[in-house]
């Protein structure tokens, strides 16, 4: 996917990502090189532990936060607007039955052919 793939998303906004409506602050836009599928894509920082990385892929550091709280996922699972982060103690059906936010049952490894994936 090409820029246009991206547009409207900038860093420091507010997103929610699909699969499993994880929240969190967008903290790069671009292309990874490290990444062989190529075009541009989305890092962000998620509000809870359930991202795959700390900011960085295959060694290079592109943003900084904490580890399993980083993803970089393509612009088309993005959106962004005004998502606060949710309050954890709060009484919520949002959070799917594998407790990763996924109502549908499939493995959250990421085991696929690196070109066919959509997460990072």
């Amino acid at each position: 996917p090409g820029p246009e793939s991206v547009a409207g998303i900038e860093v420091g906004m507010r997103c929610q990502v699909t699969p499993g409506e994880r929240r969190g602050v967008i903290k790069y836009v671009g292309e990874l090189p490290e990444i062989k599928a190529g075009g541009y894509w989305v890092g962000l920082q998620l509000d809870e532990p359930s991202g795959s990385n700390d900011g960085s892929i295959k060694g290079r550091q592109v943003f900084t936060c904490p580890d399993k709280y980083g993803a970089f996922v393509r612009g088309a699972n993005v959106s962004v607007g005004d998502y606060p982060e949710r309050d954890i103690f709060a009484d919520s059906d949002e959070e799917g039955e594998d407790g990763k936010g996924c109502a549908h049952n499939h493995d959250h490894s990421h085991d696929e052919e690196e070109e066919d994936q959509d997460e990072f």
